[in-house]
């Protein structure tokens, strides 16, 4: 056998080595089989839940608009003076829109149960409820009456309580 022979053969046996396997990646990319991470019954968790941390809302957060519903020149300006001595970062400031009768104040925001909202309603008192409804300008919307005069002390954040618990 000559030095020509032996390399063409040994050529012929690897290039048929290759042949073979990438007809079996090939069959197993067409047809895979099935295994025990596509099984979701034996899916074993990736992680443990644990609860996550409530989250913590400031007043250094939340804008806040103030409308005057009431006839007393400046007391939306005034109020919103005030919750920003309170670290409330400004937004607007105007007229209610015609119709609206308050007394004291009013929190207005899309979701009663906004912690931001609730904030804003403890400082400006007690009875102050947030009513649902569109914000009339960013942040929390704010319409004041005659009757707020000053402001009682409130706490400068509020917690709201973790929805889920996260890995």
């Amino acid at each position: 056998m000559d030095r020509r022979s032996v390399v063409s053969g040994v050529t012929l046996l690897v290039l048929s080595g290759i042949l073979v396997l990438g007809a079996m990646w090939g069959w197993n990319a067409l047809f895979p089989e099935p295994g025990p991470a596509s099984d979701e019954s034996v899916a074993a968790p990736t992680c443990t839940p644990t609860p996550s941390e409530p989250q913590v809302v400031r007043t250094r957060d939340v804008v806040v608009s103030v409308y005057n519903a009431g006839d007393r020149a400046g007391q939306a300006g005034r109020v919103l003076t005030l919750l920003e001595r309170r670290g409330f970062r400004p937004g607007a400031l105007g007229n209610a829109p015609e119709g609206e009768k308050v007394r004291r104040a009013r929190v207005i925001s899309p979701n009663v149960e906004d912690p931001a909202a609730r904030l804003v309603a403890r400082h400006l008192g007690r009875r102050v409820e947030v009513v649902e409804g569109d914000r009339l300008g960013p942040g929390v919307t704010v319409l004041v009456g005659n009757r707020l005069n000053q402001l009682p002390r409130a706490k400068r954040s509020i917690k709201v309580p973790a929805d889920e618990a996260t890995c």
